[in-house]
């Protein structure tokens, strides 16, 4: 009898435990007092990062086309000075993107790697002016570094374009303007 009653106990426990339970599921799943995605909100903020970051990519893949392969520091020096407005604009552009409150955070990261992205640039065109080839190398190596940090971030908020992901068959457009970008000698 005392068996019977101990269980008895434990199932109304348990029964009572199933609302509890299910207002919590529902909380986290909603994101608590109303901070959770409003429905679209996530898509527009990524179709307008992408398009800047789609659009900075090809304003890149031209100068690179333009200006050839960097093999001298005179010809680094020229590489990167038409690729940083660009860069600077892109980001500019970017900034002014606002992320949906539940992405708000990684999207500050994000930009602040970008804004690290374009120091490290700054810091290899000092480099290449200077004919600093250690520097340049250091600073071409964070380059690269960074660039990994922020394709893993952006990656994770959602991006494409902007975390350097291929779209899937079919966009052609895309493909052509991440790979020419990816692939040119100087990829920095």
């Amino acid at each position: 009898m005392a068996h019977r009653q101990g269980n008895r106990r434990r199932i109304r426990r348990a029964a009572a435990l199933v609302p509890v339970a299910i207002a919590a599921t529902c909380l986290a799943a909603c994101g608590g007092g109303g901070e959770g995605p409003v429905i679209g909100e996530s898509d527009e903020f990524i179709e307008r990062a992408d398009e800047i970051c789609l659009d900075t990519a090809q304003g890149l893949a031209d100068a690179r086309a333009e200006a050839g392969t960097a093999e001298e520091p005179a010809e680094a020096v020229a590489l990167i000075n038409s690729e940083l407005p660009i860069r600077l604009d892109g980001l500019r552009r970017l900034q002014e993107v606002e992320a949906p409150s539940h992405q708000a955070e990684a999207w500050e990261r994000f930009l602040a790697i970008q804004e690290d992205r374009v120091a490290a640039q700054e810091d290899a065109l000092a480099a290449a002016q200077e004919a600093d080839a250690d520097s340049f190398q250091s600073a071409e190596a964070e380059f690269e570094r960074l660039s990994d940090e922020a394709d893993e971030l952006g990656a994770r908020v959602g991006l494409g374009a902007c975390a350097n992901r291929l779209p899937p068959a079919g966009e052609g457009d895309v493909v052509e303007v991440v790979e020419d970008l990816l692939t040119s000698p100087d990829s920095a």
